[in-house]
């Protein structure tokens, strides 16, 4: 297929300015998290970062995006806010909130439709990132249409974004690949926009059903999720999580907290089984390292053990072990299952129940729906209570004020000012702390 049809629609992409600001404020808020952990400092550029705004772009995109608390899109399996907001925001230029809006629009628009033509969390299951893979499109196109691209443009440097791009999911462990990885996804993407500008050309047709199932790993993909004559999803179909969590994981840990205050006491419970569609049951099953943040944030037990013995490190993006909490004794008891039923719900909900056992009683919760969904209601007021939990009073107050200027420019100063920061951490070891790695 030809990109040129998909590049126009992406173009008339539009939004709420009330949606779209949710998206900002929960990737700022992301950003701000990220940036306070080890992984994220280390990511910051070595440089002076005067004179390259597209690597400090692609940094601040992938600290959003490691804080594992930003938005997602259930069905795509793309969490595209994090590459989205930092792009949008670095290209939009003083008060320009409309062309800001509509570049979010169409990078959302472009990488949710990519995501699921993969097939979303089925790629994942073959190996696949999806976010990895369409980073890349997704810095390009919200790069160009802040840019004021046509159609024949736009299609171009989608074209080189595209051509090359890979989804493989680096290995996970303290020294991972994987958070450079996506920063350089987002800067091929920027890349891709300047090459376009500069009047290089790309292969428009280079989509296809062999190009798709290359990858994503498989062959159940959907090239006709990128047919512009069919409506696509869009950002406002896109979900929050409500703090930093595999998304995976997140149903069933607010089913057992829900069982807690009905009343059951942790420290009685027997075992606890926990039911999931079956696409999710190998990400949760991932054992929890004491040296892999990212396991300790799958791990279905581990996440179950704070809700019961620690809730206070539900808001910690580190999931750092303590040594005086059996964190990982509560997870021996605690069992991932496939469900068939919650199948039925999958993609567009990620379904979980779990049954608590204390003896010869079973307790059970299912959660279908979350207040963090795209379609929830009062969704403001759950974010709001989310943002102030996961950040110091500081960092709360700069949020929502620079938040609700409704200036692009203004919210991109801040991001600048935190990398710059976390640069000059780097640069003097003893202020950044001994595990910030360059």
């Amino acid at each position: 297929m030809t990109l040129r049809p998909l590049a126009e629609s992406l173009l008339a992409a539009r939004s709420a300015p009330d949606v779209v600001n949710l998206h900002l404020t929960d990737t700022l808020a992301a950003f701000l998290v990220g940036a306070s952990i080890a992984e994220g400092k280390a990511l910051a550029p070595s440089d002076d970062g005067s004179s390259d705004r597209a690597k400090r772009t692609a940094a601040a995109a992938a600290i959003a995006r490691l804080s594992e608390c930003d938005d997602i899109h259930l069905a795509s399996c793309v969490t595209p806010g994090a590459v989205v907001i930092p792009v949008a925001l670095a290209f939009a230029g003083p008060a320009r909130v409309d062309a800001f809006n509509s570049a979010v629009s169409a990078g959302y628009a472009a990488g949710l439709r990519l995501g699921a033509a993969i097939g979303g969390a089925r790629a994942l299951a073959f190996g696949t990132w999806p976010t990895l893979l369409a980073a890349p499109l997704m810095a390009a196109v919200t790069a160009s249409v802040s840019r004021g691209f046509d159609a024949d443009r736009l299609a171009h440097a989608m074209a080189l974004a595209l051509a090359g791009a890979s989804g493989h999911i680096a290995r996970s462990g303290p020294s991972s690949g994987r958070w450079p990885l996506l920063a350089g996804a987002v800067l091929k993407g920027l890349r891709a926009c300047e090459a376009a500008a500069q009047g290089r050309l790309g292969d428009v047709s280079l989509l296809s059903h062999p190009w798709l199932a290359a990858a994503a790993g498989h062959d159940d993909v959907g090239i006709a999720a990128l047919d512009a004559s069919v409506p696509g999803p869009s950002i406002s179909d896109v979900g929050f999580k409500p703090f930093p969590v595999a998304r995976q994981a997140a149903n069933a840990v607010l089913a057992f907290q829900r069982l807690l205050h009905a009343g059951l006491d942790p420290n009685r419970i027997d075992a606890v089984e926990v039911f999931v569609p079956t696409m999710n049951v190998s990400l949760l099953n991932r054992p929890a390292m004491d040296d892999d943040r990212l396991s300790r944030l799958c791990n279905m037990g581990y996440q179950l053990g704070c809700v019961a013995l620690s809730p206070g490190m539900l808001e910690d993006a580190g999931r750092t072990p303590k040594p005086d909490i059996p964190l990982t004794d509560f997870a021996r008891r605690v069992t991932v299952k496939p469900s068939p039923d919650l199948d039925a719900h999958f993609p567009t909900r990620w379904a979980a129940r779990v049954v608590a056992v204390l003896g010869r009683d079973r307790f059970e919760e299912t959660v279908i729906a979350t207040p963090f969904d795209h379609d929830a209601s009062d969704l403001d007021r759950a974010l709001h209570e989310k943002w102030r939990r996961l950040l110091s009073a500081e960092d709360a107050r700069a949020l929502f004020q620079v938040a609700g200027m409704n200036r692009p420019d203004a919210v991109w100063q801040m991001i600048e000012q935190h990398v710059s920061m976390l640069r000059d951490q780097k640069r003097e070891p003893n202020a950044g702390g001994s595990n910030v790695e360059g």
